[in-house]
Formats: structure tokens, C-alpha cells, sequence
């Protein structure tokens, strides 16, 4: 178990901006950012984000607004996420590929009053874009140190907005809006407030390092709420973030050589391909003390390809945007089973439930719903997050006697073929012990007649036989076995890895 970082009470500090700021007055000359051969100390980080707060400010950016970030994996987007903190704004990260999709409704519904890009984008996005140029970006940690923490000076006075006073904001006011993947449907915008956000960094402690010595290089794109928010709590607790904006894997790997990363964080997407990529016969990061993998399942023969060729330090988080981290799998979860998702968090609270919400003994399958003291209650739409003090996921899982947590499918994903349920975990499980499948996905297609086929869709490596993996699947499943397999190039996938189930539905074509 990681010791916990050493991290102030949570009173008086009530928000994210101080919390950070408290890291400027303890350790002011630590390194906070680095980007290629750029680094920042914790006190110039503060002075960047004041400029660039006051530069907001005069813009027109007021306390309680909604402002999209959309600078990609830069250490700039962290410094401009903490400079809406400064003056009490919401910051919500987005995808630079969806600039050309935001329309109108789009800005309705997420409430964005402010978008800030790049200047190249600036003219793509229209009258609410406020251009992060040259001058944003361009912070020399030399002429900070020189103007700000004369010569033997420990503690340094961390000085106030010259052109905007900060506005402050409580705990209870609202920090962020995360989106959910989307990988189920439209994606939710959930709320969090300053409290919640900094509730997650003291509990999370339990079961991960954080804090000084920390060199945190994220592969997740920040337009994802667990990238960006990973980063902030480093920061928060005094770590190092390291942030490759075009992370190719050569540019990776020598981020990690010269930067000395100790935690990368990921999703299964990346991995997989990484793991293509790299020789397959040594470890590239023996050195790694944590790589973090989040947004979807990793199945057990990618964890036996990324332990030989990445790291062994391996975890896998499951969770949601409106919980946060639910259980983590580690290298001993995955020896006690290896089809779980690992251990549920100390903080959570986890029941099973059948279709009446009446809870399910142990091992029972059923609904799964979760809850912890610290939940968002509602999305920006105003719809309730929350049932009776639960927030139900909307998958179909169990949790054993020891606190092992399996999540078998999505709920609406339970197949039913000819009047026999089929959990499609059981149909990818028996997929992926064929020899040569490198990932599966099992769905069903409604044909003309109504009557649905199932099929399982497959990563396979060459030499991959099709008529000998389905002759093998229906002697191991019988009834229950896919009436097709079907061969992909690649499966697809949203940001954060995680297959996309009905891509692969509309795409399929079923014939009789």
C-alpha cells in the first residue's frame, strides 16, 4: 500500500486554487511542469497562472461561467484549468477534434460562455474563443525565479493579481464539469465542486502514491476527466507532472528516459498499441514504479503483454464520472482472479441489486450501484445523478465475499439469443483463450425477421484460422456460442479506449 502524501487539513483550504497555492508557499522551488526542455518550479507555475488569470480576467471571463479548455495534453491547459480557479470560473476540457463539431446546441447545452484555444484555432471557433498565444504560452522559469525568490529567501510572499483580485470561491462552489466517455450514448456533463474534487485526492491516497518525489507523465487525453484531473491532484499534492503534447511513442519513450517518470497514466487503447510497437522480448520501462491504465477492461493476455513489455507495476482502475475510482486491479487482485476489476476502493460502498432493487448476497449477480459521501447530485441539466442516494452505472456485475468486484456487461448489453441470456464477458473470455486473439467484442445484430445472431468481433494476430475459432467456441459454449466470428483490422474505439459496441452493431451485416 503507497504512503500517503503529506497534504494539509482541509480547513481552512476550501479550494483548488489554494490548495495548490499552499504547495507554492512549502516547496516553491520544486519542479511542478515539465514539457520537453522546458520546466517550471511551483512558483513560477503561480506567477504564470496570475498573468494569465488577469489576462482572463479582462477578458470578460466572470466567476460561476462555464469555459471550455481546449489545449490538448500541455502543461499550458493545467496552467489555464488553475487560472479559472483563480477567479472563480468553471473549467470543462474538450477534444481539439470536436472544435469543428461544436454547434450551436452544443453551447446550449453545455452552458459554455468562453472557449479557450490555441490562436492557430481562434478563427475556427468564432466569438467565444479567447486566443492562448505566444505570450501565454512562452514562461521562462528563469526570469520568474529572478523577480520573485531573491537569494536565500525559503518561503517566498505569494503576491496577488495585479489586474483582478481572485474571486475565492467556497468548497461548496462548483470547480469543473466532467463529461462522461460516451461510450454508451450521449455523453453527461457532470458537476463537481472544489470540495468533491479535493475529497477525491485525500481519499484516493489509499490506493496511490501522490506528493513530492511523484513524476506523473499522462497519456490520457486531458479532454477525458480522469487525464486532467490525475494531473491536478498531482499538483495539488506537490508532485511533478511531465506532459508530451504530440505523444508519439518515440517521444514518449524519451520523455521518460530524460525526465526520470516514475507513474505514467493510460488507457487500454494506448497500451495495446504500445505494446504492438516495442520490442516484445524486454521491458522498455523496468523503471516504472506505476502505470495507471483507466477508461476500460485490459483483459489478461494484454496484462501478460504489457508486463514483459512496458512494466509489471500495473493497475487498472474502473470507475465513472459521476463516482470517480470504483475498485482497482492490481497484479495480486489478478492472482486471486483474473477476470476481476479488481478490489472496491476503501471509500466506496457497493451493492448488488435485481430488478426490484433488492440486494443480492454475495457472488449474486445483478445490477450494480455505488455510493461514497462526496457525490455529485446532479448533472449541469439539472437531472438528479443520484436514485435514493445510489448512483447506478448501468452495469450488470457481482462482488465476491472478499471484496473482489466483477463487472460482467453492461446491463443493456445482455444478449438474449433464441430465449437464452448471454453475458458477452463469457463470449470475449472464450475469445480470448483462442490462440492468436489479441482482443474480442461479442454483440448481437437483429435480422429481418427480428431474430437476433450473435457475433463476436476479433483482434487477431496472423495466421488467425476463423472456421477453427468458431469449430472451438461451440464446444465450449454450445448454446450459447456466436454464430459468427468476425475478423477486424482494429476495434473501434472512443478517447479513452473503450470499445465501441454499437459501431460495431451498425456496421455489421447480417443476411439471413
Amino acid at each position: 500500500m503507497p504512503k500517503p502524501a503529506e497534504l494539509p487539513a482541509m480547513e481552512p483550504i476550501t479550494n483548488v486554487y489554494r490548495q495548490f497555492e499552499y504547495q507554492v508557499h512549502s516547496q516553491a522551488h520544486a519542479p511542478a511542469l515539465v514539457e520537453g526542455p522546458s520546466a517550471w518550479t511551483y512558483l513560477s507555475v503561480h506567477a504564470w497562472i496570475d498573468d494569465l488569470a488577469a489576462h482572463l480576467a479582462r477578458q470578460g471571463i466572470k466567476a460561476a461561467e462555464p469555459v471550455g479548455v481546449v489545449l490538448g495534453n500541455t502543461a499550458i491547459h493545467l496552467v489555464a484549468v488553475l487560472a479559472l480557479a483563480r477567479i472563480g470560473a468553471i473549467c470543462m476540457s474538450l477534444a481539439p477534434s470536436k472544435l469543428r463539431r461544436l454547434g450551436h446546441d452544443d453551447w446550449k447545452e453545455l452552458q459554455i460562455q468562453h472557449l479557450l484555444v490555441p490562436a492557430a484555432a481562434a478563427a475556427m471557433v468564432g466569438k467565444q474563443a479567447i486566443s492562448i498565444g505566444p505570450r501565454h504560452l512562452n514562461w521562462q522559469d528563469k526570469a520568474v525565479m529572478a523577480a520573485r525568490a531573491p537569494a536565500g529567501e525559503d518561503a517566498p510572499s505569494v503576491s496577488p493579481l495585479q489586474d483582478a483580485a481572485p474571486h475565492d470561491p467556497s468548497g461548496d462552489a462548483v470547480f469543473k464539469i466532467a463529461l462522461s466517455s460516451g461510450a454508451t450514448g450521449r455523453q453527461k456533463a457532470v458537476p463537481w465542486t472544489h470540495h468533491q474534487f479535493l475529497m477525491q485526492l485525500y481519499l484516493q491516497r489509499a490506493v496511490r502514491p501522490f506528493g513530492p518525489g511523484i513524476r506523473l507523465l499522462p497519456l490520457v487525453g486531458f479532454e477525458a476527466t480522469v487525464g486532467v484531473d490525475a494531473c491536478l491532484r498531482q499538483l495539488c499534492a506537490g508532485g511533478t507532472v511531465v506532459t508530451v503534447p504530440r505523444a508519439s511513442i518515440d517521444r514518449v519513450c524519451a520523455a521518460i528516459d530524460a525526465n526520470a517518470v516514475s507513474h505514467v497514466l493510460s488507457t487500454p487503447g494506448i497500451m495495446a498499441r504500445y505494446v504492438r510497437e516495442l520490442e516484445p522480448r524486454q521491458q522498455r520501462f523496468p523503471q516504472l514504479q506505476g502505470l495507471r491504465i483507466t477508461g476500460g477492461a485490459v483483459n489478461e493476455a494484454l496484462r501478460t503483454r504489457i508486463s514483459r513489455t512496458i512494466c509489471e507495476s500495473i493497475t487498472v482502475d474502473f470507475g465513472a464520472s459521476e463516482v470517480g475510482t470504483v475498485a482497482v486491479g492490481t497484479p495480486q487482485t489478478y492472482r486471486e482472479s483474473d477476470r476481476c476489476a479488481g478490489r472496491i476502493a476503501p471509500w466506496i460502498q457497493v451493492q448488488v441489486v435485481d430488478d426490484a432493487d433488492r440486494v443480492l448476497g454475495a457472488s449474486e449477480s445483478g445490477r450494480l450501484r455505488f455510493r461514497h459521501d462526496h457525490l455529485p447530485q446532479q448533472y449541469i441539466d439539472g437531472r438528479p445523478t443520484l436514485r435514493d442516494g445510489w448512483f447506478y452505472s448501468g452495469d450488470h456485475g457481482r462482488v465476491d465475499a472478499t471484496g473482489l468486484l466483477f463487472v460482467e456487461s453492461r446491463s443493456d448489453d445482455i444478449l438474449n439469443i433464441g430465449g437464452v441470456k448471454v453475458l458477452p464477458a463469457d463470449i470475449e473470455s472464450a475469445a480470448l483463450s483462442l490462440e492468436g486473439v489479441v482482443d474480442a467484442c461479442a454483440y448481437a445484430v437483429p435480422t429481418a425477421t427480428g431474430t437476433p445472431v450473435l457475433i463476436v468481433a476479433v483482434e487477431a494476430r496472423p495466421g488467425f484460422d476463423d472456421a477453427s475459432a468458431l469449430a472451438s467456441m461451440r464446444a465450449s459454449l454450445g448454446s450459447r456460442a456466436p454464430a459468427k466470428v468476425l475478423r477486424v483490422n482494429e476495434l473501434p474505439r472512443n478517447e479513452m479506449g473503450k470499445i465501441l459496441r454499437r459501431q460495431l452493431i451498425e456496421a455489421t451485416k447480417v443476411t439471413r
